[in-house]
């Protein structure tokens, strides 16, 4: 299980698009890249280690880390690592 999935909102952090805001439209697992789609340009291939997860708060994005956690029923949830929130 990865921590980014397809439908996340992202921000990319290198390059000349940097701070452009973009959801996962696919993930290309064996090239560790995601196919982004935003207003700007349509379609990005990046690398997955030049994006990160945004999480919505009332009306602004923040960037999070994200890591796992075992629930009760044995399943693999996604998890904010600075808050231990539940992650959709």
């Amino acid at each position: 299980m990865k921590k980014l999935r397809k439908g996340d909102t992202v921000i990319i952090l290198t390059g000349e698009k940097k701070t452009k805001k973009g959801i996962i439209y696919k993930i290309y697992k064996k090239k560790n890249k995601a196919l982004l789609q935003n207003g700007y340009a349509k379609e990005i291939l990046i690398n997955i280690s030049n994006i990160s997860f945004l999480k919505k708060v009332k009306s602004h994005y923040y960037p999070i880390k994200i890591g796992f956690k075992i629930d009760k029923k044995g399943q693999k949830q996604r998890v904010s690592k600075k808050t231990g929130k539940i992650i959709n």
